[in-house]
């Protein structure tokens, strides 16, 4: 099937993927940037040009004797073989991820989460982990980022306040502290439910608004105070960790 689509890839693809590129050179064209097409992710559907035989016969003095016969390298103009090897046509969503690798340096990230964050988010449910859940504030207690891909692991919140004895990884935040964190009330953070969650718009409701959906932050004593006890956490009872999100491996039924 890649294959296929790779030689002759469908045209409502290519149209697809035209608009995906445009829109990437707009949105870097507004940060200064230059994106650098080739001509095939410009237009995949096009015939690749002629292929120019500079070898032709009684074109070079000793070279008229290497014709190309089945299975013979390209003669060089000194008459020597050139080492040849064959070009496989790129599946087009390789293409568009090349295309956004030269957009996106090295290096840079467009996560814009931190540890410490108090996001709006769409935390998922227990009982459907792979997938967006409703609005909800979630803590951020790690953010990673690649050449491809954002990370996010999202503590939980609630505004029920907890009753009983506390265990390790959840602490109560009175109304004085949350306000301070951008919190409008009281709330629970429980470091036992984390969701590892991808940087798109389809889990962070809020990406493209200009804070981005971060209501607050922890300061930085708390931030590293959390840090800590979920590494404790992590490392002595591992097992009481709920582990949600859509890069979190299932097991099989």
């Amino acid at each position: 099937m890649v294959g296929t689509m790779a030689l002759n890839p469908p045209r409502a693809l290519h149209e697809a993927v035209q608009r995906d590129l445009a829109a990437l050179a707009e949105w870097a064209g507004t940060r200064g940037w230059t994106v650098l097409f080739s001509p095939h992710e410009r237009n995949p559907l096009a015939p690749p040009p002629p292929r120019r035989d500079t070898a032709r016969s009684g074109s070079v003095g000793d070279t008229a004797s290497h014709h190309r016969g089945p299975g013979r390298a390209r003669p060089q103009a000194n008459g020597c073989p050139r080492a040849g090897r064959k070009r496989r046509a790129l599946p087009v969503t390789l293409r568009l991820a090349r295309c956004v690798a030269r957009l996106r340096p090295r290096g840079f990230s467009l996560n814009p989460y931190r540890p410490g964050d108090f996001v709006w988010s769409h935390y998922p449910l227990s009982e459907n982990p792979a997938r967006p859940g409703p609005r909800h504030i979630g803590y951020v207690t790690l953010s990673t980022s690649s050449d491809t891909e954002d990370l996010v692991w999202l503590a939980f919140t609630t505004s029920q306040p907890w009753t009983g004895r506390k265990p390790s990884g959840v602490y109560s935040v009175d109304r004085d502290a949350a306000a301070g964190m951008g919190q409008s009330r009281p709330f629970t953070l429980d470091l036992r439910r984390m969701a590892n969650v991808p940087v798109t718009a389809a889990w962070f409701p809020d990406l493209s608004a200009p804070a981005h959906g971060i209501v607050g932050r922890a300061p930085e004593r708390l931030r590293l105070v959390y840090e800590a006890a979920l590494i404790a956490l992590a490392r002595r009872h591992p097992d009481t960790i709920e582990r949600l999100g859509p890069l979190v491996p299932r097991p099989r039924r």
